[in-house]
């Protein structure tokens, strides 16, 4: 059975569990699949929500991370020294869309955050929304090469941004890597996607208070460039965790402001406490490969949204039943590679716990079917005609560094995520109820 088959076929067992009398993780799980050949090298099962301990792969022998260049052709247009994976590079982000641009500190502007910090004149962060597109008019040709789509971020390049100004001639050039978040519930505002920056911590605040496995004895031998990729790769992770909380919380709210049942509001509060225990897991991973002690900064208090059951709908089904599914699937992919005790337990974890808010969301989508079927399946309808030809097109990836006994996938098998957790899962599952 592939892996969106078993995924589907919980999602839509848990999803049905709701709502109900008795708590979502009461649910009679997806029966076990039978029992695997001695020889098969597939991770264990994780383990219950009781135990929160998942298991690692002690049968499968564990192989070194390999650093690869990328391929010649994935360099063309960078200068030496300033390769994609070095500044402002994330595989992640890679399997989005995601580009690179720079604009004069006047053109930059209109996308910036109040009160964010500024290095060499520019704004360190860039962050699009519905408001700021409008307002853009005849400028949107200064904006070509950066995306104006409401979920595009972006952070700024220092490195690029000084060649740039020295082949332009203009000094107040700045250079942004952006992309077009696309994984788990992501926190919006003003139509963008919101996620924190990572600020020195104390040692004693908490964020990444989470009990890991001793390292196996290759991981005590990567080197530099490598331990601090996947240093990079899990604090991005541990950002992403962390909006997840914050929307969590406001989806608890607008749920009871329309009047949800108990048990969609106690899931979903639920949820967002899961995403805290992810954030500090994801930051002690972080830590193990040498980062530094730092956790996520403020976030900025969000404006509430409309009090409506589309609206609501709408919104759950980007944030929850398209993210958190993709994130789920993404989390079991990197399980299925990972050879690192620490990473498969984060991952199983995360795994398991991702299915469960995407679960949330497809319940909560039901609720409102249920109590405004035409006006609920309409949006959900356009919703779905709209996003079939972004989530199916395939994304054009670049090579990086082969991460993925330490948990991390591969740019292209990444990619590949995204098309199949639409395909096989999230399409089919929205058709059903509009159909």
């Amino acid at each position: 059975m592939r892996d969106t088959d078993r995924l589907l076929a919980r999602l839509r067992a848990l999803a049905t569990c709701l709502p109900v009398s008795a708590p979502m993780l009461a649910c009679d799980r997806e029966p076990a699949p039978p029992p695997k050949p001695a020889s098969s090298t597939e991770p264990e099962a994780a383990a219950t929500p009781a135990t929160r301990q998942p298991t690692s792969k002690p049968t499968k022998p564990a192989r070194p991370v390999i650093p690869r260049k990328p391929r010649p052709r994935a360099l063309a247009g960078y200068e030496i020294g300033d390769p994609p994976f070095v500044e402002g590079y994330n595989p992640e982000e890679e399997t989005c869309p995601t580009g690179d641009w720079c604009g004069t500190r006047e053109v930059v502007e209109p996308f910036t955050l109040p009160r964010d910090t500024e290095e060499a004149g520019c704004p360190t962060r860039i962050v699009a929304s519905e408001r700021t597109t409008k307002k853009l008019g005849s400028k949107r040709s200064l904006y070509r090469g950066l995306s104006l789509d409401p979920a595009m971020q972006g952070v700024f390049k220092p490195w690029y941004t000084a060649r740039a100004r020295e082949r332009e001639g203009v000094e107040d050039l700045c250079c942004y890597h952006w992309f077009e978040y696309c994984s788990g519930r992501a926190l919006v505002a003003d139509g963008g996607a919101l996620v924190s920056t990572l600020v020195d911590a104390d040692a004693l605040d908490g964020w990444a208070s989470f009990e890991l496995p001793p390292p196996e004895p290759w991981e005590d031998h990567l080197d530099e460039r490598t331990r601090r990729a996947l240093a990079q790769a899990w604090a991005r992770d541990a950002l992403h965790e962390h909006a997840s909380i914050a929307s969590f919380a406001r989806a608890t709210m607008e749920l009871i402001a329309v009047g949800a049942p108990a048990d969609l509001v106690a899931a979903t509060q639920r949820a967002g406490l899961d995403e805290v225990v992810h954030t500090r897991a994801c930051l002690a991973l972080a830590r193990r490969y040498g980062g530094a002690a730092q956790r996520p900064a403020a976030l900025p208090p969000l404006s509430p949204r409309a009090s409506e059951l589309t609206r609501l709908a709408s919104d759950t089904f980007l944030e929850a039943c398209l993210g958190e599914t993709i994130a789920a699937l993404r989390a079991q992919r990197q399980l299925n590679a990972c050879e690192s005790a620490a990473a498969c337990r984060v991952l199983a974890l995360i795994a398991e716990d991702e299915a469960e808010h995407a679960a949330v969301g497809w319940a909560t989508l039901r609720w409102a079917m249920a109590q405004d079927r035409g006006a609920v399946r309409a949006g959900l309808q356009r919703l779905v005609i709209e996003l079939r030809g972004r989530m199916s097109r395939p994304a054009a990836v670049a090579d990086g560094l082969d991460l993925m006994a330490a948990g991390r996938l591969t740019p292209a098998l990444d990619a590949a995520v995204i098309g199949d957790a639409w395909r096989d899962i999230v399409e089919p599952m929205a058709l059903e109820l509009v159909g």
